[in-house]
């Protein structure tokens, strides 16, 4: 998504495209959905993805990673590979600290009474 050609697919999107073109587009896009979906149901399954919707999972990571297309700019402060590594630390680790996540998690519970 930081590419010309991921970053025009983001920002245009798929209604300017002839219908053929778009049919494609968006047979290429559910097959990377349902790839993705897999990938988390077999991450969930062998214990590195902790339980959650593959569905939610899939959409709210795919639409923070393409997003990416709309806000970066190459004469910017940081590189594809810098933008990359943290938005791989922040979907797998969350912004919460361990102190965050216990204070949250304590928050859901009074909630759930």
């Amino acid at each position: 998504v930081t590419a010309d050609f991921g970053m025009c697919v983001i920002r245009v999107g798929e209604d300017p495209l002839p219908p053929d073109s778009r049919r494609k587009l968006r047979r290429l896009k559910a097959a990377l959905d349902a790839q993705f979906r897999e990938l988390i149901r077999l991450g969930i399954a062998e214990g590195t993805i902790r339980e959650c919707d593959p569905k939610i999972a899939a959409f709210t990571l795919a639409g923070a990673l393409s997003w990416i297309g709309r806000w970066y700019h190459p004469e910017r402060e940081l590189g594809p590979e810098q933008i990359a590594d943290q938005c791989i630390a922040l979907l797998t680790g969350g912004l919460c600290t361990p102190q965050g996540r216990t204070r949250m998690k304590a928050a859901a519970a009074q909630r759930a009474r």
